[in-house]
């Protein structure tokens, strides 16, 4: 789905087969960089597989960036912090997890052009 569709497409699709709720906003109707897409789409899925409650996930571009926030409850120690770092970090972007009471919040930013 991801590379005939676009990211918008993937999470549309994973939001319909997720085992928890998720409401997305803001999405994508133009295409990335695969390696961007499939980085963006790899946070949302991760983040969904640790999430034993819904996540609430918001994306922009603005400027020259593509922004990808996350709010996941019920995640606790299951989210690998490492592994999203690496997988943002291999599309060149950066990532900050901000843990409170078992619920995450997530910001990805990827470089997309102007």
């Amino acid at each position: 789905m991801l590379a005939d569709g676009g990211l918008g497409a993937a999470l549309v699709a994973l939001a319909e087969e997720a085992r928890v709720p998720i409401r997305i906003d803001g999405v994508p109707t133009e295409r990335y960089a695969r390696g961007l897409e499939a980085a963006a789409y790899m946070v949302v899925a991760e983040t969904a597989g640790a999430a034993t409650g819904g996540l609430a996930v918001h994306t922009t571009r603005s400027n020259a960036w593509f922004v990808l926030e996350i709010d996941a409850h019920g995640v606790g120690s299951r989210l690998d912090r490492a592994e999203l770092e690496d997988r943002v970090g291999a599309a060149e972007g950066r990532v900050a997890v901000e843990r409170r009471s078992g619920d995450v919040r997530i910001r990805a930013e990827f470089p997309c052009g102007s």
